[in-house]
């Protein structure tokens, strides 16, 4: 097998326009400015991602049509992770996992099982063939460090200077997410290009 055709691809849920409100609200109370990784980027709940060969997502795609279904699930507010970059940590908005999310995040992943490949992630793989050590090994390493017990549904909002005390009273928390895509990975792997939609 060789590396040109393979692709960074990520099953993704897009974020209602309830929640998509609610999180610029909350943006709008951290003390600490959130810089956006990438403008062009769409804002996501991942459930997996990996390297597929690009003639083979066409037929990925439909198999996971067969699997994904729409979900409730609850937030639980701000959270904050290690960024890697000097004076930065990475913003995000986190959920509660619950029994569905996490039936269709293993599902999702015994599907990728048939259709990635385990090699190491090149920067040529992602959206215009750029992405920073960070991005390729967080890629590289989904399958072990990221997925099934240590599954974490989050939205990425960006990056913070430093973290806020200050506590984000939710207007609401539970959100109904019943769109999902196949997406082309970018930088800081984030979801830059739909190619098909699967919910």
């Amino acid at each position: 097998m060789t590396n040109i055709n393979l692709r960074a691809v990520n099953l993704a849920f897009s974020i209602p326009e309830i929640l998509f409100e609610e999180l610029k609200r909350i943006e709008q109370d951290i003390e600490s400015p959130i810089t956006v990784m990438y403008p062009e980027a769409e804002l996501h709940l991942s459930l997996f991602m990996g390297l597929v060969e690009e003639n083979r997502l066409k037929d990925l795609s439909v198999k996971l049509k067969t699997t994904i279904f729409p979900i409730e699930i609850c937030g639980t507010g701000i959270c904050y992770a290690e960024s890697g970059r000097a004076g930065q940590t990475v913003v995000s908005y986190c959920f509660e996992r619950n029994t569905l999310i996490n039936e269709l995040h293993e599902n999702v992943f015994e599907i990728f099982r048939e259709f990635a490949t385990n090699m190491p992630a090149k920067s040529e793989m992602f959206y215009q063939k750029a992405a920073g050590e960070t991005s390729l090994n967080y890629l590289s390493n989904f399958s072990s460090l990221h997925a099934s017990a240590c599954f974490d549904p989050h939205i990425t909002l960006g990056y913070a200077s430093q973290k806020h005390n200050k506590k984000t009273d939710l207007v609401t928390n539970e959100f109904r997410f019943d769109e999902a895509h196949l997406y082309l990975l970018g930088d800081s792997c984030t979801c830059i290009q739909r190619i098909f939609r699967v919910l």
